[in-house]
């Protein structure tokens, strides 16, 4: 545990130092390099190098019976590994009761009864080129566009964005949720969150995971600005649903932030 900390501190302060001078680095490479901040822990947490095989050696010490008696520092490990186990097994927990919960949240949608509203998503999912079966969904208990990608990938879309939104911006909010599943954000969202599980102590891996988030964020606005070719038109499609009943960011799932 204390190699993977390590390693994640040392390695989060060379990203971090090194985007501090280049500040124009694409956000998709920023995002990769935070991914990495994520992932370097978690592999060697999971796939732990154990190092050259030493050979026996003979010893001609006598094993006296306090040799097995625990140690001030055995009981403090022990005490640590039941914590941190306990921790674990509490988020672990916290997270598929959660999914179950949104599992259940996205059945209760319904398909939205818009016949041109279908056909501009159907555009839009070949123009980011997603040959999966995306559907498009509506529901008034999620306050914003969500993309949910717990089983069968769904877009979600309260009654208030087909009704305020023009075409234009419902088009664009189309294209932002799908740029993530194309990106894969969603199993991003997976890892960071099982990095803050079993690294819960760890202040940078809680940086790194909000760094992610943001630069997922940025890519895909700029992926849609890229291929809508209207920068105003987007920016005014942002600003209406950070004005809507909203009181949190377009979320997706697991969500996706």
């Amino acid at each position: 545990m204390l190699v993977p900390s390590l390693e994640a501190l040392l390695l989060g302060f060379a990203v971090w130092l090194g985007l501090k001078f280049d500040r124009n680095t694409a956000p998709r490479i920023r995002h990769s390099l935070w991914l990495l901040v994520i992932l370097k822990p978690l592999v060697s947490l999971f796939l732990p190098w154990q190092g050259p095989v030493p050979l026996p050696v003979a010893s001609e010490t006598i094993v006296s019976a306090n040799t097995y008696t625990l140690s001030v520092a055995d009981y403090s490990y022990t005490a640590i590994a039941i914590i941190w186990g306990v921790a674990i097994t509490a988020g672990i927990l916290w997270t598929c009761i959660g999914l179950v919960l949104l599992a259940c949240r996205s059945r209760q949608t319904i398909p939205v009864p818009v016949p041109w509203v279908q056909a501009l998503f159907s555009r839009c999912l070949k123009l980011v080129g997603i040959s999966k079966p995306v559907e498009l969904r509506m529901s008034d208990d999620f306050v914003g566009p969500t993309l949910i990608a717990v089983g069968k990938p769904v877009v979600v879309m309260p009654s208030w964005c087909l009704i305020d939104l023009s075409p234009q911006e419902i088009k664009q909010v189309f294209l932002h949720e799908l740029m993530h599943y194309n990106r894969r954000d969603h199993l991003t969202l997976f890892l960071v969150h099982l990095a803050k599980i079993c690294f819960f102590f760890h202040p940078l891996v809680w940086y790194a995971g909000r760094r992610i988030g943001m630069e997922a964020e940025r890519a895909c606005d700029m992926a849609v600005v890229n291929a809508s070719r209207r920068p105003q038109s987007y920016a005014a499609s942002l600003l209406k649903v950070a004005e809507g009943p909203i009181t949190r960011g377009w979320r997706g799932v697991l969500e996706l932030a």
